[in-house]
């Protein structure tokens, strides 16, 4: 977790205090920043660990896309799902929502950019990806639901994309809807099949959030 132990001596004269810092172990004066008047030694610690670097990043990320808010002359109050589209792999972003987006989903801004360093390590670019908040199954609970007929549920998950999010909503608000689907009634619980989010769809590890 970085140099956690700064030791500083003072050495007392007759008119004066000098004082001296030494190093800790393993780190050079390239890693600190050092300044002082009579009174006061400030020591600076520049060392950076890992759970900085990829602080940074996805500080650079979140900028990317507020960028690409503006550029589509989005407000503060518009909600939209936002997706990666992985470029160049990176740890720096991985975890983040990335070949979520479902093909309903209507697209309103893209853009390939680019976050990180090579200095450290952490360069990477993915296409971002900013969409209308859609209405989704999640596929694996969805196929149980309908006793592996593979086919109905592909067939249910048309369904929900096509219908609008706000009236799914309210349709919804007892906890479940009814798709009548092929000639087929599908009950669908929210949470579980249904959600109102294409983000939401996924694990909590793989989602970037939606804004």
């Amino acid at each position: 977790d970085g140099p956690a132990y700064l030791r500083l001596f003072y050495f007392v004269g007759p008119r004066s205090v000098m004082r001296g810092f030494k190093l800790p172990e393993g780190l050079t004066a390239d890693d600190f920043n050092a300044n002082g008047d009579d009174e006061v030694l400030t020591v600076l610690d520049l060392w950076v660990d890992q759970t900085l670097i990829a602080a940074g990043v996805a500080r650079e990320v979140v900028n990317r896309f507020q960028k690409l808010r503006k550029k589509a002359g989005l407000t503060v109050m518009d909600t939209v799902e936002m997706f990666y589209q992985t470029v160049t792999s990176s740890a720096s972003i991985d975890g983040l929502v990335a070949s979520l987006k479902p093909s309903h989903a209507v697209v309103i801004a893209s853009e390939l950019t680019s976050v990180g360093s090579e200095e450290d390590g952490t360069a990477a670019s993915f296409t971002a990806i900013l969409t209308v908040p859609c209405p989704a199954v999640r596929p694996c609970a969805m196929l149980a639901s309908v006793s592996g007929d593979a086919a109905l549920a592909e067939a249910v998950g048309i369904y929900v994309g096509r219908r609008d999010l706000e009236a799914l909503k309210k349709e919804a608000a007892g906890g479940s809807i009814t798709a009548n689907v092929d000639g087929k009634k599908v009950t669908l619980t929210v949470g579980k099949e249904l959600f109102f989010s294409a983000g939401a769809v996924a694990p909590p590890a793989q989602r970037g959030g939606d804004h």
